[in-house]
């Protein structure tokens, strides 16, 4: 048992945002965060990249992608070094040897985000695919951040 050297009160801490899959578009973003990991079964390593949109409705908004770079499946790693190629593309790096994930950290590039359903509970999850800025574009479908009442709230806000 432990006596605190603080009173915490719970109805003054705000809630969680609630976590909401991004609609599908393009967005700018960039690598803000990166690790090279075990994968939780012990047989591979997973690349996980913390990215943050950087413009839009979305911007602030932080999305995580992990590419299993090492793993028994070889359709789940042929799909994560298809991704790192593409990611490489986008940042310009794919030129060169690619050994540190921090080479890939703040370099905007293009998100195209899909959506799919997962295998193990039906939820919608979040796809992506990296493209250079200067790539085409697509127009994002995304609701209005203006309505007759004001600005509205980003979705992950309270």
């Amino acid at each position: 048992m432990a006596d605190l050297d603080f009173v915490f009160i719970a109805s003054e801490i705000p809630e969680r945002p609630e976590f909401t899959v991004l609609p599908v578009g393009e967005y700018t973003a960039e690598v803000t965060g990166s690790d090279y990991k075990p994968t939780k079964s012990g047989n591979g390593k997973y690349i996980e990249l913390e990215f943050i949109i950087l413009d839009g409705e979305y911007a602030g908004r932080k999305y995580w992608d992990r590419l299993n770079v090492q793993h028994e499946n070889k359709t789940a790693m042929d799909i994560a070094n298809n991704s790192l190629r593409d990611l490489l593309e986008a940042t310009g790096l794919s030129s060169q040897p690619f050994s540190k994930t921090i080479t890939l950290h703040n370099i905007p590039v293009k998100l195209k985000i899909g959506m799919s359903k997962r295998k193990d509970t039906g939820e919608d999850q979040n796809t992506v695919r990296y493209k250079p800025l200067g790539s085409p574009t697509v127009s994002a479908i995304r609701p209005s951040s203006v309505s007759s009442d004001g600005p509205k709230k980003k979705p992950w806000e309270k």
